[in-house]
């Protein structure tokens, strides 16, 4: 069995996940290099204006079978097809609809091993805006993932782990994964679909899942429940186990100080500090935070400072 190494994290805008766009695993691999390269002008700002951007991407890492071709048809693919998807602004209660091409033009040489991709200032909204919310992924983990489904869905556990789980019902579900016209019969759902994804989240992933499926309307399956599952984690090729209710109290801890509504802080100094194997460490440490902080001994002031400039980088945490 092998599993995918913890890497750094590349913040995904929920409405990239949610788009009305259809991707191949390669497509998929660009917009999540495309992201990654974008992290710096990422903003909460839905009226922010965006400049044109130049992203030389190597495409040996694109495809790890390295087919060239596939490469750049995927690109042209990028580069003709528009996506349609909506931002949401909190503060004013309001969904903007957009459309944009995600690629507007492309640079290469021939023969060369690298591509220069053109992203138009309407599709760095859709890379940059993370307002309406946002996920953040392991992108090595997201990479390795062979299936289409796999990754879709190792962004719903990203999304939400912090709750255990997801619902939904298997038509929006269906049209998440991008399978509304196929596999209509439940067996070949479940044998093409989840447990393909399920197994391959389980070999290569931090995160898996397990499901059931529900007859809520009648005599067919119409809703899914997914609950996720956190896997051992690899440090230097040595297995770290990381105790359930140690790292969710762990987290539970941090959102106090790091609420959701600002940042993903909480989420990525947790996944952090569990990569490192220092949850039960935590675990020790924010329970006497906790009880000097419920005692009045120390304000969330000072509790926050410790944790900032203190404890977190005694975690292995920078913050």
């Amino acid at each position: 069995m092998t599993r995918s190494k913890t890497g750094h994290f590349i913040i995904q805008p929920n409405h990239v996940s949610t788009a009305k766009f259809r991707y191949t695993c390669i497509e998929k691999n660009i917009i999540y290099h495309i992201i990654e390269k974008l992290q710096e002008v990422k903003s909460k700002d839905p009226f922010e204006v965006y400049k044109e951007q130049k992203i030389t991407l190597e495409l040996s890492k694109l495809d790890k079978n390295k087919n060239y071709s596939n490469i750049r048809k995927a690109v042209k693919s990028l580069a003709t097809k528009p996506v349609e998807f909506d931002l949401v602004i909190p503060k004013e209660n309001k969904v903007r609809k957009n459309l944009s091409f995600i690629v507007g033009a492309l640079e290469y040489e021939v023969r060369s091993k690298y591509i220069t991709l053109v992203i138009p200032s309407t599709a760095c909204v859709f890379f940059c805006y993370i307002g309406g919310g946002f996920t953040a992924i392991q992108k090595n983990i997201a990479l390795n993932l062979n299936s289409i489904h796999s990754k879709i869905l190792y962004e719903l556990c990203c999304r939400w782990v912090d709750r255990g789980g997801f619902n939904s019902d298997l038509i929006s579900f269906r049209v998440y994964l991008q399978v509304e016209d196929k596999y209509k019969q439940i067996a070949h759902l479940r044998n093409k679909v989840l447990e393909v994804a399920k197994r391959e989240l389980k070999e290569k992933a931090d995160l898996y899942f397990n499901y059931s499926l529900e007859k809520r309307g009648g005599r067919s399956y119409d809703y899914i429940n997914i609950k996720i599952h956190r896997n051992k984690y690899l440090e230097n090729d040595v297995e770290i186990t990381v105790n359930e209710q140690e790292y969710n109290y762990v987290y539970r801890f941090l959102l106090l100080f790091f609420p959701n509504n600002k940042d993903n802080s909480a989420f990525i100094f947790t996944e952090e500090i569990a990569k490192r194997g220092f949850i039960n460490k935590a675990y020790n440490r924010f329970c006497r935070l906790d009880d000097d902080f419920t005692s009045a001994k120390k304000g969330k002031a000072d509790i926050y400072n410790l944790l900032r400039f203190v404890i977190l980088p005694e975690l292995g945490v920078s913050n």
